[in-house]
């Protein structure tokens, strides 16, 4: 049975292993958190870049600009998704880059981008 975001976070690894190879050393697991765009997955890989959160850069790399399409890849919550889910989404993001990713369950496509963009501040 599929954990609720194992397929999403399945796909954002996957990603993340075609794009950033090596990503998974970048990441600091006690730092991890969702939803600050400064030490969620994106936000500690782009760090440093040209703006001030990382999480906004990364999207950008990736091309996965959009709540729903960076949502479809495990990086964010879909806008109609309780705060409260942050820290399962959290959960799954641990799980899979320590145990090492399963193939994303579906060859679902990522859906067109929203114009809203996820990500707490810096705190």
């Amino acid at each position: 049975m599929l954990r609720k975001y194992e397929a999403r976070v399945a796909r954002g690894v996957a990603l993340l292993d075609e794009r950033l190879p090596g990503w998974r050393d970048r990441i600091d697991l006690k730092k991890l958190r969702l939803d600050n765009a400064c030490f969620c997955v994106l936000g500690q890989l782009y760090a440093g870049t040209t703006t001030l959160y990382g999480y906004f850069t990364g999207i950008h790399a990736l091309r996965i600009v959009g709540d729903r399409r960076a949502g479809t890849c495990g990086f964010t919550l879909f806008g109609d998704e309780d705060d409260r889910c942050w820290k399962e989404l959290e959960d799954e993001w641990k799980r899979q880059i320590l145990a090492g990713a399963p193939a994303p369950a579906d060859d679902e496509p990522l859906p067109e981008p929203d114009a809203v963009l996820c990500g707490a501040g810096c705190e």
